[in-house]
């Protein structure tokens, strides 16, 4: 008969951390065994280490408390037995009633095969081991966490009943293969106690801004703050549907030992609270440039908002154009365009009726989200550890961090867009600014910041506009000039 024991995968992640974290303490008494992968025993043993200071502050006693309760197991989601000896494989799922399968490949641009073996694979043989778990007659519990983008490229209304087929079409291969894995899940149904969750885009921690992944809205966020990003393609009603990692956590747990959510998926998404593009870009750089003029520093150029054909177009010619950094920044862009192009809703009334009486609610995306972006300028996306701010005070915490955030990096502005000539052109291919400390703006002697060469991205202009442009140019380069002589 299965234990109340808990084997996780995806710990070493973070969102699976995060759910370590509640999972240890909704459920103070039972045993967690958590999958790492690793060279040998050391590795495991520094890398579980390494988890656990993550997760919780210096001092903390629950810490030490959860470095005694996880058992870390070295082996592998992709390979048969999850990596395990068949005895190390048997013992293991004797300990266990509960399976919480979190690992995956999250990564937009990789090739199929290579999703799959995560995604696919992996969730097979996760699958055998609560199989295996459940040989002694009782049902084990088993919990999937996949993706809201499961539903590809289908827009309008989505339904946390709804899983695309095989033949549908999606916008990569990570969403195709954990819908492939969901088709696997759902087929496990009948022999073991499953429920999915189905979480969008995860950002940082909703009271603190903490974060360990910054992929997905992070990049263009932190392309704005360099002054990068003079152009994004969206349609004019285009939202993000964005939730904090703590949410997805709290709610993961709370659903995972509640009956009534036996057999069901649920959507762990802003629904009706998805983020508008326009106001979020808007909030962004009211944002940036508070702390920009407090230290001193022009406002950053805004985006412009461009629509699907004239961003094909523009796409186009920047490929042609393009070399070096600014090449690679374009392309690993792209992968985010279809996020951006398409409307979907992901409805999420069962989730919100699931979770009644759990205490645990979805925040608002304007409530944290200065928090989130402070977090990730105050730590150079993920480049400078910081020490995560407590709970009190954490509004001042990170916006005292942001500032000097500004202050120390003394970033230039890229400069407007434009189709230049072959000389500006010719600078595209340096190192996107802000990776280095750089010198302040400089400014003309009317207080217009001089013209950076620096271009990321450049857009299609009219004759007379690009004649305007040169004009602009050439009136700012001359004031600059004069005033230096002067």
């Amino acid at each position: 008969m299965p234990s109340d024991g808990v084997f996780i995968t995806g710990a070493t992640g973070f969102v699976g951390g995060v759910m370590l974290r509640r999972l240890l303490r909704e459920r103070p008494g039972c045993g967690v065994w958590a999958l790492v992968r690793a060279a040998d025993d050391q590795e495991t043993r520094s890398r579980g280490a390494k988890v656990i200071r993550r997760l919780y502050p210096r001092r903390d006693p629950a810490g030490a408390e959860a470095a005694e309760r996880v058992t870390w197991v070295r082996g592998d989601v992709q390979e048969p037995r999850l990596g395990l000896s068949e005895k190390g494989f048997r013992r293991l799922a004797g300990c266990l009633g509960t399976v919480i399968h979190a690992a995956a490949s999250t990564e937009f641009d990789l090739p199929y095969e290579q999703s799959y073996r995560v995604n696919v694979d992996g969730t097979r043989h996760v699958l055998e081991l609560a199989a295996l778990a459940g040989e002694g007659g009782e049902r084990i519990r088993y919990l999937q966490v996949s993706t809201a983008y499961v539903a590809g490229r289908r827009c309008g209304r989505v339904n946390a009943t709804d899983l695309p087929g095989s033949n549908s079409q999606f916008n990569n291969s990570y969403e195709a293969t954990k819908a492939e894995a969901e088709r696997l899940v759902r087929a496990a149904m009948s022999d073991m106690d499953v429920t999915v969750v189905r979480p969008s885009i995860v950002v940082g921690d909703s009271q603190t801004g903490e974060t360990s992944n910054f992929n997905v809205l992070y990049f263009p966020i932190k392309l704005a703050w360099r002054g990068a990003l003079p152009l994004i393609p969206a349609l004019p009603n285009t939202t993000l549907d964005v939730v904090p990692v703590d949410y997805v956590a709290d709610a993961t747990i709370a659903l995972l030992f509640k009956r009534e959510t036996f057999g069901k998926t649920y959507h762990l998404t802003a629904a009706a609270d998805a983020m508008p593009l326009d106001a979020m870009m808007e909030h962004l750089f009211r944002l940036y440039d508070r702390e920009r003029q407090a230290a001193g520093l022009a406002d950053l150029p805004r985006t412009r908002r461009v629509g699907p054909w004239r961003w094909a177009l523009i796409r186009l010619w920047l490929k042609l154009r393009l070399r070096g950094a600014a090449r690679a920044a374009l392309d690993a862009f792209s992968v985010y365009e279809p996020y951006l192009l398409t409307e979907k809703f992901f409805e999420d009334m069962d989730t919100v009726f699931a979770l009644r009486g759990t205490g645990v609610s979805r925040p608002r995306w304007d409530d944290y989200f200065e928090r989130i972006v402070s977090y990730a300028v105050a730590s150079n996306w993920g480049r400078r550890e910081i020490e995560p701010p407590s709970r009190e005070g954490v509004d001042e915490s990170l916006s005292q961090r942001l500032s000097r955030s500004v202050r120390a990096s003394g970033l230039r502005i890229m400069g407007a867009s434009g189709l230049l000539d072959s000389a500006h052109l010719r600078n595209l291919s340096r190192p996107l600014a802000g990776d280095q400390a750089e010198e302040p703006t400089k400014r003309s002697s009317v207080g217009k910041p001089a013209i950076s060469a620096e271009l990321r991205f450049v857009a299609t202009m009219s004759a007379e506009a690009k004649r305007k442009q040169r004009r602009r140019l050439a009136a700012s380069e001359s004031a600059v000039g004069e005033s230096s002589r002067a």
